[in-house]
C-alpha cells in the first residue's frame, strides 16, 4: 500500500514522543531494533519456503501465503496435461480462474510443456481466446464449475498442492479435464468473463 511521506513523517514524530519518554537511550534503540526484527521476518521472504507452514508467517502476511507454490502448481497442471493423448494434447488449452494461475502457468509453462494459459479474469479475456472448434480443456481452479456446463465431461483429474502446508487461495483447487464440447466457444467465452 502506498502512505504519502507527509504521512509517514507525522506517524513517525508522533512515536518518537512516547518513545523519548521511555527515558534510556538503550532501552529505545532496542525496542526499534526488536520490532525491525520481527518486521523483516514477518514481511521479507527469509523463512525457508520449505518452513513457512509451520509459522504464523502465513496466517500474519497474505502476500507471503499467496506467492508460495506457483512451481508445484504449473508443474501438477502439466502433469494432467502430459496424461492426455497425443492427438488430445494437439488441441488442448488450458484455461485458468484467474490471474495468479494465468501469470504462473505464463511464466513456468513453456519450461514444461504447457501452451500459453487462457482466462476470463480482468483484462485476461481479451487478451486470448479459445479456438472456435471443440478442443480438449485443462481447467484450474474455480472456473471449472462453469466449463463444465459447457462439456459433457468434466474430471477432477489433481488438486493444487504447494506441497509445504500453507494454505492459500489456490491450495485445493481443481485441475480438471473437460471433453466433448456441447457449445462452441464463440456461444459461451462471453460467460468467462469476470472482474474480481
Amino acid at each position: 500500500m502506498y502512505y504519502p511521506l507527509g504521512l509517514l513523517a507525522v506517524v513517525y514524530a508522533a512515536g518518537c514522543v512516547p518513545a523519548a519518554r521511555w527515558g534510556h537511550p538503550r532501552l529505545v534503540i532496542a525496542a526499534v531494533t526488536v520490532n525491525a526484527l520481527i518486521a523483516a521476518v514477518i514481511s521479507l521472504p527469509l523463512v525457508a519456503v520449505s518452513m513457512l507452514g509451520s509459522t504464523p508467517i502465513p496466517g500474519i502476511n497474505q502476500a507471503t501465503r499467496d506467492s508460495v507454490g506457483w512451481p508445484a502448481y504449473v508443474q501438477q497442471i502439466a502433469s494432467v496435461y502430459a496424461s492426455l493423448s497425443p492427438a488430445e494434447r494437439a488441441s488442448a488449452i488450458v484455461v485458468t480462474s484467474n490471474y495468479g494461475e494465468a501469470g504462473a502457468v505464463a511464466r513456468y509453462g513453456p519450461g514444461v510443456g504447457l501452451p500459453a494459459p487462457l482466462s476470463g479474469q480482468n483484462e485476461l479475456w481479451f487478451l486470448a481466446r479459445p479456438p472456435t472448434t471443440p478442443v480438449v480443456v485443462v481447467a484450474v481452479g474455480r472456473g471449472a464449475s462453469a466449463i463444465a456446463g459447457r462439456n459433457a465431461t468434466c474430471v477432477t483429474a489433481a488438486r493444487l498442492d504447494n506441497e509445504v502446508d500453507v494454505d492459500n487461495e489456490e491450495q485445493g483447487e481443481p485441475i480438471s479435464v473437460c471433453r466433448d464440447a456441447r457449445l462452441p466457444w464463440s456461444q459461451v467465452w462471453h460467460q468467462f468473463q469476470h472482474y474480481d
